[in-house]
């Protein structure tokens, strides 16, 4: 049976079964000793018997080895094992035109006043003779100043822009928005969800070991295979 649960890739429990074949034997002497089994075994050579046991039952235990075999912590009854991925590659291509056709009017009323205020403000007027241009050469002859404040008065003046018939068209000559982007988010958890406390938890990770042994099971597996449901009345 090894060798077919070697052959399904389930190594692990093939290397448990083939490591303690004996005491197995030696178990089930002890533990079924008096079970008949079918006369038709007798004409059977080992191989088929085994064949025969796991075709029945070797991929139905090795679920349960893997089931029992598991690493966890007893203590945590929740999990979060989750990957997201987001890939963005690609392109979006614009042809046509785009047309804005606005109709109405907009209006803008203005009211109150505006002041401007003024200090020293003005300009210089420089010169030179006509033989001397430089930089260096320009004098002020003149000079323009203007001081106080001048107060512009605005009363309901509106500024009104109409449109009848205006509109802006925008051409697209196969212009290509591309976008490229790649987002991975993992998310692992585990933890005591708070339904059940810790004692409760480690007395239920008894019960499941005490119960649920995994030669036992085996064993009874193999025997309900072959076993004619009666006891000998020999001895």
């Amino acid at each position: 049976m090894t060798n077919h649960l070697t052959s399904d890739g389930f190594t692990e429990c093939a290397a448990l079964i083939g490591s303690n074949s004996s005491a197995i034997e030696l178990y089930t002497k002890q533990k079924y000793k008096d079970l008949e089994v079918w006369d038709e075994l007798e004409d059977q050579t080992p191989q088929e018997w085994a064949d025969m046991a796991y075709l029945e039952m070797g991929v139905s235990f090795a679920r349960i080895f893997d089931s029992l075999m598991t690493e966890y912590d007893p203590l945590a009854n929740y999990f979060t094992d989750r990957e997201e991925e987001e890939i963005h590659d690609g392109a979006v291509t614009r042809t046509g035109n785009k047309t804005v056709n606005p109709t109405g009017t907009v209006s803008n009323t203005r009211t109150g006043s505006v002041t401007h205020g003024y200090t020293d403000d003005g300009t210089k007027h420089q010169g030179t003779t006509y033989d001397a241009y430089s930089d260096n050469d320009f004098k002020n002859i003149a000079k323009d100043i203007r001081t106080g404040s001048a107060t512009d008065t605005y009363n309901s003046v509106m500024d009104t822009t109409s449109y009848n018939g205006y509109s802006t068209t925008e051409t697209y000559n196969q212009i290509a928005d591309t976008d490229e982007r790649e987002i991975r988010t993992s998310e692992h958890r585990s933890g005591n969800s708070g339904i059940f406390s810790k004692q409760d938890l480690t007395t239920r990770e008894i019960q499941l070991r005490m119960r649920f042994r995994i030669i036992p099971i085996f064993v009874r597996m193999v025997v309900d295979v072959f076993n004619t449901g009666v006891y000998s009345s020999d001895g």
